[in-house]
This record gives structure tokens, sequence and C-alpha cells, in this order.
């Protein structure tokens, strides 16, 4: 949630950072004949990073004094004064930028939209969110922004939309895929939030988190492999013909099941490597190649290919399982879990072909039961 993160501001300072820097870089060079404004630029940076934010705000203030032209400014000092909790000034600055219709970054609706979030005004929040949309058309970030405000207010079903959105529109933005699984798994659908954490945790992304996650990640499984059971009324041949819809679900599922055997005797790190692994090579045998085809699924089979696979499950799962199990693995592998990280940063996730998956219907995740109507 954003209240979450706007109590723990340093999350928020590595987004605004790579964004003010350019901004700020730019104008530096713009303005090389007034030294002056250079190192109150240099400064600005240093105080930020420092979290020294008051001093940045006062110099970005004289600075919009020496150069009222420079449209950036304001959109720096607005997002300065959000990060210092300054809220309504926060609000004030911002806005007065969108409409003037000189807001020209995303950021700029972004912390508008956290600063309504911080004082509890949803629907202000919602309407600079979808107004940054109609500019930024394939944001995912703002897209998360919806779906944020839709679960503050209690509309799961039209957070997963945006989330969903966000990914079609951005798959490269990380937070849509976490924040699906979130829903996914609130309504049991340990399949789907596995999947889609997955995909999150191979992302950039801010890392803080990651153990608790990678549990919840480990739990999701543990449920799978319990309580993953076929309809066999709604089980389809392996085809799929041009109009219809791919569904990944039932055909991950039906693998799975096959499967089960494998984690009879319990779930592991160790028994999860394997049902994983057999998975992979028995799906892509069947689907490779065709409307069911998953980049998350090939991407995991060079890794098996490539000898990786093994260690790929222990840094996902094996600390979940036993943090002293994961320890002892270490200490008899020296030095394999550091070579397979330098692996995957020369062989990253790329996520591709995931769209049609994450359009998939899911009317039936929310709706309610009927209610038995008393004799």
């Amino acid at each position: 949630m954003y209240f979450h993160k706007v109590k723990n501001k340093p999350r928020l300072l590595l987004y605004f950072l790579i964004a003010l820097t350019y901004a700020l870089q730019a104008n530096a060079q713009e303005n090389t004949r007034s030294p002056e404004l250079v190192q109150m630029y240099n400064h600005v940076e240093e105080f930020i990073i420092a979290k020294n934010y008051p001093s940045a705000i006062t110099i970005l203030k004289q600075a919009m004094i020496l150069d009222p032209e420079n449209t950036q400014l304001p959109e720096a000092l607005g997002r300065v004064l959000f990060l210092n909790g300054q809220y309504d000034e926060a609000i004030n600055t911002l806005k007065a930028i969108v409409e003037k219709a000189t807001a020209d970054n995303i950021n700029t609706y972004h912390y508008l939209t956290l600063a309504y979030l911080c004082e509890g005004k949803t629907k202000p929040a919602m309407k600079y969110a979808d107004l940054g949309l109609e500019k930024f058309i394939s944001s995912g970030l703002l897209y998360n922004d919806k779906g944020k405000i839709n679960v503050l207010n209690g509309n799961n079903k039209e957070a997963l939309t945006s989330y969903l959105n966000g990914i079609d529109h951005s798959c490269i933005f990380s937070e849509n895929y976490k924040d699906a699984s979130q829903i996914y798994f609130k309504y049991g659908k340990n399949l789907l939030g596995a999947i889609y954490l997955e995909i999150y945790l191979n992302l950039p992304h801010d890392t803080t988190y990651d153990d608790t996650l990678k549990k919840q990640l480990y739990q999701g499984w543990e449920n799978i492999c319990k309580y993953n059971i076929v309809d066999k009324n709604t089980k389809k041949e392996n085809s799929v013909a041009f109009w219809e819809k791919p569904n990944y679900e039932m055909a991950i599922s039906t693998e799975l099941f096959e499967l089960s055997p494998t984690t009879s005797d319990g779930v592991s790190t160790e028994n999860l490597t394997m049902l994983r692994t057999r998975f992979v090579m028995n799906y892509l045998k069947k689907y490779r190649a065709t409307k069911l085809d998953f980049g998350l699924f090939d991407w995991q089979n060079e890794m098996i290919k490539n000898g990786k696979f093994d260690i790929y499950n222990e840094w996902l799962f094996g600390k979940a399982e036993s943090e002293a199990g994961f320890n002892a693995w270490n200490t008899f592998h020296p030095g394999d879990m550091n070579r397979f990280l330098a692996w995957k940063v020369a062989n990253p996730y790329p996520p591709l072909t995931v769209s049609s998956f994450l359009s998939f219907d899911f009317e039936d995740l929310f709706k309610k039961p009927k209610k038995v109507k008393d004799k």
C-alpha cells in the first residue's frame, strides 16, 4: 500500500533520484553561463541523497527565482516537498503545473497522486492518475497508482484490472506483477499468484522485502502441491483454435497434477526443483511454438540446459524453507550462488510473451457465493 511506502521514504528515493538527476544535469548544461546555477543544481542532488530535504527545498526555491522559465524546477520542488512530508504544499506546487498543462513528466502526476493519498483523498488521487494516463498511456507506474487506490477503496476487482493493464502496457515495470500476485493469493489462486510473484522477483525491483516474498512464494507452492486438483469437466485438449483464448491456468495445472507424486512425501526445495524441472520439460514438449507457449518457462529451460536451474530454485526457495539449510547449502557449494547471480545478470528474464496470459478472464474470481434460502 502507498501509505506504507510513504512512511518508508527511501523506497521512493531511487525512482525520484533517477528522474531528478537527469533533469538537473540537463538544466546545468543549458545554463553553462551561470556557474552559480550549476553549483546550486549539484547541491540539490547532494542534499537529496543525504535526505536533507529542507536544504534541497531552499535551494530549489532560490533556483526558481534565478531561472523562472525552467519548468522542471517546480516539478522537482513538488517531489522534494512530498518526500519531506509537506503534502499540502506539494499538492499546490504540482497541481499548478498540471493545470497550466506544462507537466511533461510522469512523476508529476505520480507524486501528485501520492500526495493526495497521504492526505486520505482517494477521489482526487484517482483523478490525477487518470489525467496522467491520458498523457502517458503506457505508464505502468500510473496504472499501479490506480490499482493501489482501488485497493484502498476496497475495489479488488478494479485494482486487478489496473495492474493487468499496467503489465500489458509496460511489461518490464515490476511492481504490477507483485501487487497482482497479492490479489490472487488473497482469493486462493495460488498458481497465478506464484507465477506473477516469481516474475516480479526476476525483474528489477526494490529488494528490501525479498525474503518475505520468497516465503510467500514457497507457501504458495506448498498450497499448489496440496490443493492443485484439475477439474476434469473443464479440462481441454492441448490444441487451441485460433479463435479461442488460451487457458494457461488449465494447461499448467494439468501438467502439475500429472507430476503430483513428485511431492507426495512433502514439499521441499529439492522436491520443488524436481517437480519444476520435469514440468518445464513436459510443458514445452507439448506447447512450445503454440498459443500456450510461455516465456517464463522458456527462460527456465535455458537454466536447465545451462545447469543453473537447481541453483535458481535454491535462490528462490532455499532460505524460505530453512535459513540454516540455506546457509549449509552455500557452505557445501562455495561460490555457486555468486556464479549463478552473475549468470542471471548476463541472462536476465525478458518478459516479452506474457501479455496474453495476463489478460485472462478473471470474472469468476470475484463472484460471491449464492446464498442458500432457509427452508
